[in-house]
């Protein structure tokens, strides 16, 4: 996606910078006061600042762009996760999978939060899913795993590719 961003600036003749905020919604929030000083616009990649504090930064900054995130009077690109999900755990059942752990991410995550409705889902229609506290990172999901592996589950669903990533750290050590 960076990329494509970057592309895209530049071939308008601007240039990107880029801020993690390590999805803080307090360091959003001041980071957001700094690029409004110093920049024509801003796009919010998984932002967790409350609704508020969002539409109090857009008084400030003339163009925004969310990315993960829906709201009036902003645009944006959002991710199906309903579908997605669907399309994983098809892919798993598939594959003869009908225990399932998702490693969940950040409680304020509103990604988080959709693909576990859209676990839910999947649940009602028979697919057992253990719910597990987990994180953002790459060393979360690694902590996680052994957790996921104790449920009985025979596939883990991570929150991230960053979650995932640790996951497959560990399984191989075992």
């Amino acid at each position: 996606m960076l990329k494509g961003i970057s592309g895209a600036a530049e071939a308008a003749g601007q240039r990107m910078l880029v801020a993690d905020s390590g999805e803080n919604p307090v360091e959003e929030i001041r980071l957001l006061r700094e690029l409004a000083r110093w920049s024509s616009g801003v796009i919010l990649c998984s932002q967790q600042m409350a609704s508020r504090q969002l539409a109090d930064a857009s008084s400030r900054i003339s163009r925004i762009v969310l990315i993960n995130r829906r709201t009036t009077g902003h645009q944006g690109v959002v991710v199906d996760f309903g579908a997605g999900i669907g399309d994983v755990c098809a892919h798993l059942r598939e594959l003869g999978h009908e225990h399932l752990a998702y490693l969940q991410g950040p409680a304020p995550s509103r990604s988080d939060a959709e693909r576990r409705r859209a676990l839910r889902g999947q649940a009602r229609r028979g697919l057992r899913i253990d719910f597990l506290t987990c994180g953002p990172g790459t060393t979360d999901g690694y902590a996680a795993t052994d957790a996921a592996l104790a449920t009985g589950a025979t596939a883990i669903v991570a929150f991230s590719d960053y979650v995932a990533l640790g996951v497959l750290i560990r399984v191989g050590e075992l």
